[in-house]
């Protein structure tokens, strides 16, 4: 009833009908709790007084989550008169526009430190990063 990329109404019940081209993807990730412990070696610094061998803490725990929306869209196809190619033939992603509106993830911590010596950053609890 509609062509590819078209809006039409349907004769029937006046619904608009939009048929998009390509391949949509939609995926939902959740984790209801993780904790994660680091330590690693941090070069001398002199000027902060950090020295050599001096170990940074770090430890997060919380929860997790999102939704990852990406639209795969081909795009034109235009063909080199002098050579006969379209330069977007030769690598398959090339030939698609790849969108991601739509997509979010969202970090909320129960527990967040780094120790370095004697400082101390504390992220405060119930923190949310949403993206």
């Amino acid at each position: 009833r509609g062509r590819v990329g078209d809006a039409s109404f349907e004769e029937d019940d006046d619904l608009l009908l939009y048929v998009r081209e390509g391949v949509k993807f939609c995926v939902d990730f959740a984790a209801s709790s993780f904790s994660m412990e680091n330590a690693t070696n941090v070069n001398e610094f002199p000027e902060l007084d950090i020295l050599e061998r001096s170990l940074m803490n770090v430890l997060l725990s919380g929860t997790f989550g999102g939704r990852i929306v990406t639209h795969l869209r081909p795009q034109n196809i235009q063909v080199d008169p002098s050579t006969g190619l379209a330069p977007n033939l030769l690598n398959p992603l090339e030939a698609y526009e790849i969108d991601f509106t739509g997509s979010n993830a969202s970090l909320k911590l129960k527990e967040g430190s780094a120790m370095l010596g004697h400082r101390r950053v504390i992220c405060p609890t119930e923190t949310i990063v949403e993206l």
